[in-house]
């Protein structure tokens, strides 16, 4: 049987925290009609004394109090809780002495002594002497050590056919209990775009007002085209066309996609917005991403105004939009188009009425979620149009949606920021890898979503250089190449997991006391700071929690409310017919 160990941080432990008041930390404590003493200040005339309650009882109610709290108590815990390894000892001496070189180096640059220059490096870093300044280095390698221990044990680093063994899952120190909350409720993406920049503002809603040059419109025509193409693969025509610095990668944008990464809406959302309602290999698809299913379109909060209410459903569905193949033709044919066949100019010349603009914004121009179709266009019998359940109004060839080469629909959308930067133009989004679709599985008999098989997918293993990595379809082996790549992509997966929860700190705090516990230690803490420390972590992770749902909600009512104001304007589109002035054997695509 383990010997019990005993930590105290009761009110005599309170001499740690002493320096959040200025107090002397070698002061003892002294008992008083029973309580713990901090400060005694007497003379011949009156004596005050302090008890830890006076000191610390209104400091520990406010958050600055409560988190110098927290911070002095994970302190303790992971001295006592981290064993010091020669490596770290190592390490400490490493860094002393590089201080003590730097010292040396400013003195002689600054024409200062060696003393005058240490004492400024040992305050820059919070110490009184060398001494001090190494228990500081000590602290801080032993608390890299414990956290990456701890996300070790919290990011799948496995391959694809490793097996993962099934643990508790409530408890929040299980292998990889991170990473599957992460994929749980982040939802994360692999996504691949191609981007096609536009000259034509993106905050705008009148269909009439946009523009496009005939470059833009020869390329948007160029893009659909090759896409089409069974010789070419979604990579390659990425690499051709994209205007997005995705292209080294084949279209990959190289950073894992969940609720809450900052991309626009518009791109983000067309995304979620297939899964959730269009692919028929997802199940509860608006319910696993969280997608209110009403919104409120205005700022009014009366709960009781129902005319202000809208059903998410019914405006996105109100929005999909199907392009024509015949259409990229169009474009190309019509982008230098700007008089009638005589040369005369058409609607007194304004370009709103070009042929490749009216083009633009009947087909293009939309906010919301688009396919390209087969419509009536002859294309090669191995093309890589589909019909795709939930997707395709119909079996018929017409209505046949433009794949990639393995058969994954194609999202347009067109989304856009002020200026020329950012995601201004039109998108070709490829869905690399949904957390919602068990690919292992599909099509099989009792197919279920599995968070192991993302585990695997977002794996950080990295292989070695010239590994076979044909069957290992992961994020970090993507595209084959060299291992500082791979490296990237580990890190990049590493960086997603470890920022999805920005109380991360709460979960080492939770962790080294159960470290501590699992090794026959008792702790015990003031009732005052466990109180003040237990308040603070969960009234901050309420916090953090409503303010996550709410911006995510808010990010949806303000998206439908660019789909709501793309509605409502939607009748000053101007007619396809116009073209027929420019010329007269032009015939819109029969939808």
């Amino acid at each position: 049987m383990n010997k019990k160990h005993f930590v105290a941080l009761s009110a005599a432990g309170i001499m740690s925290l002493c320096s959040l008041v200025g107090c002397s930390q070698n002061t003892s404590p002294l008992q008083i009609d029973g309580e713990d003493v901090i400060v005694s200040i007497e003379n011949d005339v009156s004596k005050e004394t302090y008890t830890a309650n006076d000191l610390f009882g209104k400091y520990l109610s406010t958050t600055s109090g409560a988190s110098a709290a927290f911070n002095a108590v994970y302190d303790v815990l992971i001295r006592k809780g981290v064993p010091i390894t020669q490596e770290i000892s190592n390490e400490v001496a490493t860094q002393v002495a590089q201080i003590q070189q730097n010292a040396n180096d400013n003195a002689s640059s600054n024409g200062t002594t060696y003393n005058e220059e240490l004492s400024k490096l040992l305050e820059s870093n919070g110490a009184d002497d060398l001494a001090d300044l190494s228990k500081i280095k000590e602290l801080g390698l032993q608390k890299s050590k414990f956290e990456d221990d701890y996300y070790d044990s919290q990011i799948f680093s496995g391959t694809m056919t490793d097996t993962i063994s099934v643990t508790n899952p409530e408890d929040p120190f299980s292998d990889y209990y991170l990473s599957k909350e992460f994929i749980q409720n982040e939802n994360p993406y692999h996504i691949r775009h191609i981007l096609v920049k536009i000259s034509a503002s993106g905050n705008s809603f009148l269909p009439s007002a946009q523009t496009i040059s005939a470059d833009e419109a020869k390329k948007l025509g160029n893009t659909i085209k090759d896409l089409a193409r069974p010789s070419l693969t979604y990579g390659e025509v990425a690499r051709s066309y994209s205007d997005d610095g995705s292209v080294s990668s084949f279209g990959s944008l190289n950073e894992i996609m969940g609720r809450t990464t900052g991309y626009v809406d518009e791109f983000k959302f067309a995304v979620f917005q297939y899964d959730a309602y269009h692919n028929a290999n997802v199940t509860n698809g608006s319910e696993t991403l969280g997608i209110p299913e009403k919104v409120r379109l205005s700022g009014n909060t009366n709960s009781d105004d129902a005319e202000n209410m809208v059903n998410t459903k019914d405006v996105l569905d109100a929005c999909v939009n199907f392009i024509p193949f015949e259409v990229a033709d169009q474009l190309i044919q019509y982008a230098e188009t700007t008089t009638d066949s005589e040369g005369k100019n058409v609607r007194d010349g304004k370009d709103i009425y070009y042929p490749r603009n009216i083009l633009f914004n009947h087909y293009f121009n939309n906010h919301g979620l688009s396919f390209i179709v087969k419509g009536n266009a002859t294309v090669a019998d191995n093309s890589n149009f589909r019909y795709l359940e939930g997707v395709s109004k119909s079996t018929e060839e017409k209505d046949k949606i433009l794949c990639d080469e393995n058969g994954r629909p194609i999202l347009v959308t067109r989304a856009g920021t002020s200026g020329d930067e950012g995601y201004q133009g039109i998108h070709f989004i490829l869905i690399e890898n949904s957390p919602l679709v068990n690919e292992e599985n599909l099509g099989k008999s009792g197919y279920s979503y599995s968070v192991e098989q993302e585990l695997k997918y977002y794996s950080i293993n990295v292989p070695r250089n010239n590994a076979d990595i044909s069957q290992d379809k992961r994020y970090v082996t993507f595209i084959d190449s060299q291992r500082g790549d791979y490296s990237d992509r580990a890190s990049e997966i590493e960086s997603a997991v470890k920022s999805y929860d920005s109380n991360i700190n709460f979960r080492l705090y939770e962790k080294i006391f159960s470290v501590l516990k699992s090794d026959g230690y008792n702790i015990t803490l003031d009732s005052r700071i466990k109180d003040s420390i237990e308040k603070y972590m969960t009234s901050t992770r309420a916090r953090s929690a409503l303010d996550r749902n709410e911006n995510y909600e808010s990010s949806w009512e303000s998206y439908l409310r660019k789909l709501c104001a793309q509605l409502e304007f939607k009748s000053t589109e101007i007619s396809l017919n116009v073209i027929k002035d420019f010329d007269s054997g032009f015939e819109p695509v029969v939808e």
